[in-house]
């Protein structure tokens, strides 16, 4: 969902329509491999055992967790990242267009090509783990969200324009339950949250 939100993280390239044609991150740069934090986004998290000791905090320590997130959440997301918002501010409006427009053209490139444009809708993990979720809700002192609209907004859009999505929320909410798919320190998937996601796409495959 952040991809194009917001200038600080990105160097976005625009073309004549308004649609992006490249990307680069302000905050991230790629080294022996891994991706690392560019000085400008945390200075101090420049230094390898500094973020060896952040990622250790991160694994083992639920308190620095919590604190961690607080953080992000007070200070790294803006107004317009209020994905979660039951109702969207014109800022977060204008940017669903704008993710909305960048689909339409995606789809029109896919027929273009003879293919086909399938979205597949990866939750936030916010979105799956309860206590999460109950911590993001308190940081805010928001009772006004919508554990699920992102997800909902997507589906609906691909509903509307005949586009194929293929919705994981439910199917990652189960299946979190007795285990995390989730890595402790951030949101990407571990090895087992990539099999559930595999496994959707060829059911989905399968069933069209």
């Amino acid at each position: 969902y952040t991809d194009f939100s917001d200038p600080r993280r990105y160097n976005i390239t625009f073309d004549e329509n308004g649609l992006p044609v490249a990307i680069k991150s302000n905050f991230y740069y790629i080294e022996d491999g891994r991706a690392r934090i560019t000085r400008s986004a945390f200075p101090i998290l420049k230094y390898k055992p500094v973020y060896r000791f952040y990622e250790f905090l991160l694994t083992r320590s639920h308190l620095f967790t919590f604190i961690n997130n607080a953080a992000k959440n007070i200070f790294l997301i803006p107004k317009r990242d209020r994905f979660f918002d039951n109702v969207y501010s014109e800022e977060m409006e204008n940017y669903w267009s704008f993710q909305k427009k960048s689909m339409l053209a995606i789809n029109e490139l896919a027929k273009k090509n003879k293919a086909k444009f399938i979205i597949v809708v990866l939750p936030d993990r916010r979105q799956i783990i309860d206590e999460l979720w109950s911590q993001y809700a308190e940081i805010l002192d928001d009772v006004q969200l919508n554990r699920t609209k992102p997800s909902d907004l997507v589906s609906d859009f691909g509903a509307g324009n005949s586009i194929q999505v293929i919705n994981l929320y439910s199917i990652f909410y189960e299946r979190n339950k007795n285990s995390t798919i989730y890595l402790k320190y951030d949101g990407h998937l571990i090895p087992e949250g990539h099999g559930i996601v595999a496994e959707e796409i060829y059911r989905n495959f399968n069933k069209k």
